[in-house]
């Protein structure tokens, strides 16, 4: 019988190739918005206890709402306002935001301003992405107004933390009145773990190639 030797290039190229088809699409880009909300301090860096903001009825005033209202999609009847001086972090889990951030603050506002800041990791200094501007467009109601910020030329090149700083305390919702934050995201892989599973993967296959060639009859 001819003795057919077992191929290690072709097996390694269909281990690489199988690898690669699993980890692509945890690689892959998604938007979504942020999903933790960290806390809100005032500008004597205090803890910030009691938010205002629309709670799905902005016709009755400012009502007490919490910085977890504006978590995931923007809702035109419901925002969080900021007033002077607040600072508010805000995360997006186990995802990175990539690309770009964008915030959704109110359409029809009194022209209130703010600051947006982004970190890759809670330990890191804040690193400024851009200038908030809340417009006045009453043909608008309350539908959010979507402000987009592009990390390139911040220095970042992906945040996991973004923080809202208000600079202005007008309108009726005094305060820089927030909707909605989001991004594109990828999720983090646990390179360490995939990089241990595939050299233990490539190890079997050598082992499996050398015992072949040692029991496969001439």
């Amino acid at each position: 019988m001819k003795k057919v030797p077992f191929n290690n290039t072709k097996a390694i190229t269909l281990t690489v190739g199988f690898f690669a088809s699993f980890l692509f699409p945890i690689c892959g880009y998604s938007a979504t918005y942020v999903s933790e909300a960290l806390g809100v301090i005032d500008s004597n860096n205090q803890p910030v206890n009691q938010l205002f903001g629309s709670a799905g009825n902005p016709g009755i005033g400012p009502v007490p709402v919490d910085q977890s209202l504006i978590l995931g999609p923007p809702d035109n009847n419901e925002w969080v306002s900021f007033a002077l001086g607040q600072e508010a972090t805000f995360g997006f889990g186990n995802f990175v935001a990539v690309n770009s951030v964008f915030v959704a603050v109110l359409s029809n506002g009194a022209n209130e301003t703010g600051s947006l800041y982004g970190r890759i990791q809670a330990t890191d200094p804040w690193v400024f992405l851009g200038s908030l501007s809340e417009p006045n467009v009453g043909a608008l109601g309350s539908s959010p107004n979507i402000e987009i910020f592009n990390l390139a030329g911040s220095g970042l090149s992906q945040v996991n933390q973004v923080k809202i700083v208000s600079t202005s305390s007008a309108g009726s919702f005094p305060g820089l009145d927030i909707q909605g934050i989001g991004a594109n995201i990828v999720a983090p892989i646990p390179i360490p773990a995939a990089v241990w599973l595939f050299a233990s993967t490539l190890a079997g296959l050598g082992f499996f190639g050398k015992w072949r060639s040692k029991h496969t009859p001439a």
